[in-house]
Formats: C-alpha cells, sequence, structure tokens
C-alpha cells in the first residue's frame, strides 16, 4: 500500500515540479506594459517566429480599429512598416513567412454583412496586397 501511495503522490506532484523549473523572459524592459497594443481578445492577434528568430505579432489596435505587426528587435517592439496600415476592422489574423523570410499576413475582414479574406505581404518596405 505505501508503494501505491507513493507512486501516486509522484505522479501528482511531478508535473508540478517540472513546470516551476521553467523561467520566462519578457521581450522588452520588465516594466514594458504590453496594454500599448491595444489587444482585447484572443482572436485580433497572431504571433509567429521568423526564419530567422524573430518573434513577430499582427493585432488589431481596438482603439483605432486598424492593423498593426510588431517585431522584437532584440531590445524593444517596433512597427513593421506604417503603424495602423490597413483601416478596416479584422479578426482572426495570421502572420508566417515564406522561405526568404518575407512575412505575410491573412485575416477577416469584415464588413458590415460578412467577412472577406485578406492577404498582405511585407515587401518594398510596404504592406501589399496579395491578389485581389
Amino acid at each position: 500500500m505505501n508503494k501505491l501511495l507513493t507512486l501516486i503522490l509522484v505522479g501528482f506532484f511531478l508535473p508540478f515540479q517540472l513546470f516551476s523549473q521553467c523561467d520566462w523572459t519578457a521581450l522588452g524592459p520588465d516594466d514594458y506594459d504590453l496594454s500599448c497594443f491595444n489587444i482585447q481578445a484572443s482572436d485580433y492577434f497572431d504571433v509567429e517566429i521568423s526564419p530567422s528568430n524573430v518573434p513577430y505579432i499582427v493585432f488589431l489596435d481596438v482603439y483605432s480599429e486598424k492593423i498593426s505587426v510588431r517585431k522584437f528587435t532584440g531590445q524593444k517592439w517596433e512597427y513593421v512598416g506604417m503603424p495602423d496600415f490597413e483601416s478596416a476592422y479584422m479578426s482572426h489574423p495570421d502572420i508566417d513567412f515564406d522561405a526568404t523570410g518575407t512575412p505575410y499576413i491573412a485575416f477577416l475582414k469584415k464588413n458590415s454583412s460578412s467577412g472577406i479574406p485578406k492577404v498582405m505581404s511585407f515587401t518594398g518596405g510596404v504592406w501589399n496586397n496579395v491578389g485581389t
């Protein structure tokens, strides 16, 4: 009976011990307030790591209702292109990269009655539509 109780206790507490040894590091100064991203809901942003190990985030700014993309430079988060570059309410954004590291975003652009899928790429220093 003691062996069974020991196995149950070890099986229960071991995962907590393993997770407690993980260290999380903030990307940016410790006092950096992520609320400046103005993200209010989980279906309005996406985070992805580029092929060169740079974190990117695409998000809907809830105040301007426009899309922005930022990347972490190793010191701070900076905009990729102009902030608030797409003036349309959107949801479910996704960011990914092609083999050369060019970022692409896809999202559902909402109009008055439904949503329209849209894809953009960052080329030539600006966000451009992909296709029609």
